[in-house]
């Protein structure tokens, strides 16, 4: 109680010594000037920041105060200030710095200065009422959230925003993008080409110029669809990663950028995709022109790997159509599984081909790995033959006359034509992969799938070739200007295995001279011996008058069918084709004619010598002078009519002559 006591009547005492004091003082002698207002007033002249009003006096604003009165009398106006609100402030401020701009801050405009400074001192630069003053009006909640802008962070408003007065909206202290770029690099956004929004300088439709919940301020997670039609990055069957994620900025720059569509940069895709997976001996080309987007949908698509449409109608998008619709379609190329034998990036193999034995990935390698096998097969060459895509040949052969693109056609265009070779019809014949047989013949005996096997087997004699299956020593499979193809024509063709010399003696029979070997012989086998078309003495009658060998006494190897006991086949150093001469040839069987006089005489004919034969001009004197080697209706074979020996002299001696 006494405590109380003691602080009221220090109150008191107080109240009493200013009252003497201003009892004291003269009134004509106290002015507001005069005063020092900081005895009663201290806070009002000690800050951080003090008015410099402060230091000019204080009736430099409160004009009106009265100061011998006490409490003041402020002459009816408010703290006897010498004017009200902002025309008070305008006193030593510029008021163009408030006015007649386009947007004027709400508080200057009505003349609310003081709602965001003190007028005698802050502990805030700019006599500012706290160092979050703009919260005393704006919602602090709109300026908060996981991302802040660093000015709205740092309490720095008056970096983007004038305070008083703008042109700009907002009170923006410039126009976006000038105003964004006073802080960020404008390179970022004066690239060559510019998103819309960025080149507009519409930053704010983008992002939240405060804060906001979204990294980089964005206004949404899905901020690009605010412009973009959502529809055309969702709801096929196949999205890309990046934009499934919402990853847009990971392929496009959102301000500006050196390429084409904002991407972020000319490789763009290799960001992602192993860049030595493009990269080969042979590279398809819109891939070495980066042109990744001629094939892919870079957003999404209805078709597997993004593609714009499924193939084969994307590769023929730039590759010739006809190409692939001819008759013939190869089964992949039917299915549209062009990647089944192309890479579509980068190959080491021409083409694109997947591999350098692509073929045998659906076909079975084995029926081309025998010992024949051909040249284009060997060297893995299919294409020389087949179309690998479609041909309106069958077996997608390239064209019909394929193997004349290798075989010289002359060859196949003489005057008699293998009837396979003249049909084009090639593969009757050979197997146009591998064989186990030599010229990749279909079988070991190809020629018995179109000739009668019978013809040329199971009789008694065949010919040599023919029983060893050698049909091409006598003749071409394809092509020949002799008959039957052979090659050569007869009688070369004969030459070749039986010994010239023997078709080559001074007297030559006449089929053999003129080379008609198959007026006697079967080419191909006979029931003869020699492959005689007949047996012989039937044979030789089919050009010697049979009757000269008919008549009533015959030659004993003329009736026993022994031509060939006198004669030779085809030549002879004797005349009528003998073997030898006359009377060597007689005396092999009838020997006694030698060694006694002939013609029953004592003196006989001297068989031996160079008489000339006096009834066939031109003939020697010999057996056959006066005996028909062959038959005779005389007996003795006597060549003349007669009856003895006598009879027939009288043919070349005259009665009464010896000689």
């Amino acid at each position: 109680m006494r405590r109380y006591c003691s602080y009221g009547a220090f109150i008191l005492c107080c109240i009493v010594l200013v009252s003497a004091f201003l009892l004291v003082i003269s009134p004509q002698d106290v002015s507001a000037e005069d005063m020092d207002c900081a005895m009663c007033h201290p806070k009002k002249a000690k800050g951080d920041v003090v008015h410099p009003a402060i230091f000019m006096g204080c009736a430099s604003c409160h004009t009106n105060v009265d100061a011998k009165k006490f409490p003041h009398d402020f002459g009816g106006t408010s703290y006897g200030l010498a004017a009200e609100g902002s025309d008070l402030c305008v006193m030593c401020h510029d008021p163009g710095m408030f006015s007649g701009e386009k947007v004027v801050h709400m508080p200057v405009m009505g003349g609310m200065c003081t709602s965001c400074h003190d007028p005698h001192t802050s502990s805030n630069s700019k006599l500012l009422l706290s160092d979050n003053i703009c919260f005393n009006c704006h919602d602090q909640s709109s300026f908060e959230d996981k991302s802040m802008h660093p000015p709205v962070a740092g309490g720095m408003c008056t970096s983007c925003h004038q305070p008083h007065q703008s042109p700009n909206a907002q009170l923006l202290v410039s126009e976006p993008p000038e105003l964004c770029m006073m802080c960020h690099d404008s390179s970022i956004f004066t690239k060559s080409t510019v998103h819309m929004p960025v080149a507009g300088g519409m930053c704010t439709s983008c992002h939240a110029p405060h804060a906001s919940p979204m990294e980089k301020l964005l206004l949404s997670e899905n901020i690009c669809f605010n412009c973009h039609d959502s529809s055309q990055f969702s709801g096929k069957r196949v999205v890309h990663a990046p934009v499934a994620g919402g990853m847009c900025t990971s392929c496009h720059d959102p301000h500006s950028s050196e390429q084409g569509k904002l991407l972020q940069a000319e490789g763009l895709c290799f960001n992602c995709h192993d860049k030595s997976s493009f990269e080969d001996k042979n590279i398809h080309p819109p891939v070495a022109g980066g042109m990744c987007a001629s094939c892919h949908s870079p957003h999404q698509s209805d078709n597997a790997k993004l593609l714009v449409s499924e193939p084969p109608e994307l590769c023929m998008m730039c590759h010739d159509s006809s190409i692939f619709t001819k008759s013939t379609v190869h089964v992949p190329v039917a299915g549209g599984m062009c990647a089944s034998c192309h890479q579509p990036h980068a190959s080491p193999m021409e083409k694109l081909l997947l591999s350098d034995n692509i073929c045998f990935n659906c076909h079975d390698s084995t029926p081309f790995d025998k010992k024949t096998v051909h040249a284009p097969v060997a060297g893995g060459m299919c294409a020389s033959c087949h179309n690998p895509h479609s041909s309106n040949q069958p077996k997608l052969i390239d064209k019909r006359d394929i193997c004349f693109e290798c075989h010289d056609l002359e060859k196949f265009s003489k005057s008699v034509t293998h009837s396979p070779v003249e049909a084009g019809e090639c593969l009757l014949c050979h197997n146009p992969h591998a064989t186990d047989e030599d010229k990749l013949l279909l079988s070991e005996n190809i020629c018995f799938n179109c000739h009668d096997s019978s013809q040329f087997s199971g009789k008694r004699v065949v010919h040599a070739p023919v029983a060893g299956g050698m049909c091409m020593s006598c003749h071409d499979p394809h092509a020949s200007d002799a008959d039957k193809m052979l090659d050569p024509d007869i009688p070369r063709l004969c030459g070749k295995c039986h010994e010239k010399k023997e078709f080559m003696r001074r007297d030559k029979h006449a089929p053999a001279f003129i080379g008609m070997c198959m007026f006697c012989h079967e080419p191909h086998q006979s029931r003869e011996a020699k492959l005689l078309t007949d047996a012989v003495p039937a044979l030789c009658y089919e050009c010697h008058r049979k009757s000269k060998f008919k008549s009533k006494n015959v030659h004993p190897p003329v009736q026993t069918g022994q031509c060939m006991e006198c004669h030779e086949a085809h030549s002879s150093d004797y005349r009528d084709i003998l073997k030898g001469n006359n009377l060597n040839l007689c005396t092999k069987c009838h020997p006694s004619v030698r060694n006694e006089p002939h013609a029953g005489v004592a003196s006989g004919h001297k068989l031996s010598s160079n008489k000339r034969d006096p009834k066939r001009k031109g003939r020697p004197f010999s057996c056959t002078s006066c005996h028909n080697p062959h038959s005779s209706n005389s007996p003795k074979l006597y060549r003349y009519k007669a009856d003895t020996n006598y009879d027939l002299c009288n043919y070349c001696h005259k009665k009464g002559q010896s000689k």
